[in-house]
């Protein structure tokens, strides 16, 4: 997710194609709901595959504080959201793909 440029988004399908076999889009949601050292791990940059926000930290209403701590951290990058009935979706300009091949690297992070 590190990835992801600022002012974009990427989803959990697209995240768990590029990690490969074993990941489902599922379980790249709950590894990110566990993220110790977002926002510098940006896994508030990870949408659904319909562009909605999905969750944050496990919040999925609007109302929330951690759903509203996604939007403002989304909105500083410049991400563009829409209404639509009771939810946020990302506009599609901001939508960003990973590369078809990659070459993913292990960051260590310090302990938390």
């Amino acid at each position: 997710v590190c990835l992801i440029p600022q002012g974009r988004v990427s989803s959990y399908v697209e995240v768990s194609r590029v990690l490969g076999q074993g990941w489902s889009p599922r379980s790249v949601g709950q590894a990110l709901k566990r993220n110790p050292h977002a926002p510098v791990v940006p896994c508030h940059r990870i949408v659904r595959a319909d562009r909605s926000l999905g969750g944050y930290f496990g919040a999925t209403c609007l109302e929330d504080g951690q759903m509203q701590a996604k939007v403002r951290l989304l909105e500083e990058e410049g991400v563009v959201m829409e209404r639509k009935q009771d939810s946020l979706f990302v506009k599609p300009e901001c939508f960003w793909h990973f590369p078809q091949t990659i070459e993913l690297e292990a960051v260590i992070l310090p302990p938390v």
